[in-house]
């Protein structure tokens, strides 16, 4: 066996969208008096809510739960501004589709707000962006969608390759490869094996639902959690041109959508390539952040010890764990951890875990 893993990410960023504003609000709905729904099992009173109420009592606790609400406009609009405020106290990315008179229009994504809804700050925004809506009546409709069903995420433009693309084109895989003596299994968090040893979660950024499977990489998200509870309470939802002043002060926080080509070569380098797409015409601020953890790894008794050591190299980071095949590896196993950009920061303690900031 060999004793050094390599780990290497590079940046690529992506823009894309045509959003544009003008003016305030123009519909405000109450979410708990929908034309049409399936899921809530009654009324749901929340002491914060605008109204104390909510759309809940198990909303969202089942795929397929939805709400109609119809509306009308007066004239034509473009770049139109389509927000929820909700609360939710699970963890666990989960999306809505959003269609307007039968058509899907956009997807909205939801997470931990901190509570169901009895205080203020249980409350947050998601939004979406329709191109157009025209003057007349309309029906809005919210549906909980399944996670484990296919998603259609934007593409990053990879290379074709025939032979390749005819045997991939799957989502539900979740195993990266193996090199030598490293195997690699996506998930949140990501699997990482030595031979029969566990490393555990030592390098985050290959964590991730698998969005696209091929032979020679599997393209992952860190936005989706398979399998997480859908359930959330909303209140209100706003259609505007702009958003409205009652909610600036909780303005939003638009994320870049961030996705991650991740491979295993065949001499245990592990390679994530980062893509990120920014889903509106404003630059955004990111920080990646790249964290490990191999104080849990474990040999093939499930038994975790072993001395471990992190150190600064340059722009790398070497984490050394003394508990792989320590009969073998005299002096452990040695990884390290870099990219092709100069960390703004680097954490290399405590002994055995390290954080990387770009």
């Amino acid at each position: 066996m060999k004793n050094k893993i390599i780990f290497i990410i590079i940046f690529s960023i992506f823009l894309f969208s045509n959003l544009s504003s003008s003016e305030s609000a123009i519909i405000t709905l109450e979410a708990e008096n929908p034309v049409n729904q399936k899921g809530s099992q009654g009324i749901d009173k929340k002491a914060a809510a605008s109204c104390g109420e909510v759309l809940g009592c198990e909303f969202g606790s089942q795929a397929g739960h939805y709400a109609e609400y119809e509306f009308e406009l007066e004239e034509d609009l473009t770049s139109v501004y389509v927000a929820i405020r909700y609360a939710r106290a699970l963890n666990g990315t989960c999306w809505l589709n959003i269609a307007l008179d039968g058509k899907l229009a956009g997807r909205l994504r939801y997470s931990n707000t901190g509570g169901w809804g009895n205080k203020e700050q249980d409350y947050k925004w998601a939004s979406t962006y329709f191109q157009n809506m025209e003057a007349g009546k309309h029906l809005l409709r919210l549906t909980v969608i399944n996670l484990g069903t296919n998603i259609t995420f934007p593409q990053i433009p990879i290379p074709k390759s025939p032979v390749l693309d005819l045997i991939g084109s799957r989502n539900d895989k979740n195993c990266v490869g193996h090199g030598k003596n490293v195997a690699l299994y996506t998930s949140m968090p990501s699997k990482f094996y030595y031979a029969t040893h566990k490393l555990g979660d030592i390098f985050d950024i290959v964590d991730g639902t698998t969005v696209n499977w091929f032979p020679d990489h599997v393209l992952v998200t860190p936005d989706v959690n398979l399998g997480s509870i859908l359930n959330l309470n909303i209140d209100q939802i706003i259609i505007s041109k702009e958003q409205k002043e009652q909610f600036k002060k909780q303005k939003p926080k638009i994320k870049l959508i961030e996705q991650r080509q991740v491979c295993v070569t065949k001499d245990d380098v592990v390679v994530s390539v980062v893509h990120l797409f920014n889903p509106t015409t404003n630059p955004i601020i990111k920080t990646i952040e790249i964290a490990g953890d191999c104080t849990k790894s474990k040999d093939w008794r499930e038994e975790t010890g072993g001395v471990k050591i992190t150190k600064r190299q340059d722009n790398f980071v070497i984490l050394k764990d003394k508990n792989v095949f320590p009969n073998i590896l005299d002096d452990g196993l040695t990884m390290a951890i870099g990219g092709n950009l100069e960390p703004n920061e680097m954490t290399c303690e405590p002994a055995g875990t390290y954080l990387l900031k770009y």
